[in-house]
Order: C-alpha cells, then structure tokens, then sequence
C-alpha cells in the first residue's frame, strides 16, 4: 500500500470494517492507529498513569487497508475482523 502524502503516523485515524462476534457481523467505525511499524484497529482504549494506550487492537493487513482520499474521511477495511484475530 503507497501511504497518501498527508499521512502521519502519530495521528489517530477513523476506521470504516466490518467485525464477527459470537455469529454476528456487524459494521464498525473506530480508530486506526499506526504504531510499531504496523497498523491496527484499536477497539478499547484505557488510560494508565494519565496516558491514554489502546488496550484492545487488532493487527491489520497494510496490504488490505484502502486509505482515503482525505485527511479527514475514513479509512476502509475489506477483510471481516474474527474475534479469534484479538491482539
């Protein structure tokens, strides 16, 4: 995947998939985060000693990941999300 020219890493972006849990598919709008060389859904985040870190992410496939046109719109995920694919 070409990262747009606008891309920052340290920015927390919005995240348009769809995710199956206990035989449902449902859609989700949610944060994508790029962090460690890799990019990921974070679907809970906690704060620890004032910090906020994710405590729930899922890694994703950069290969599958479209990026928007923007900035501003979000970001889409083809691939259904298996809560078995938890990090």
């Amino acid at each position: 995947m070409k990262l747009p020219p606008w891309f920052d890493p340290r920015q927390i972006y919005q995240l348009q998939g769809t995710i199956r849990r206990e035989g449902q598919t449902q859609m989700f709008l949610g944060d994508l985060q790029y962090d460690e060389g890799q990019f990921w859904f974070v679907q809970e985040w906690q704060t620890v000693n004032g910090t906020r870190i994710p405590a729930v992410r899922w890694n994703l496939d950069a290969q599958l990941l479209e990026p928007p046109v923007a900035p501003n719109a979000e970001w889409y995920y083809p691939k259904t999300l298996e809560m078995s694919q938890e990090s």
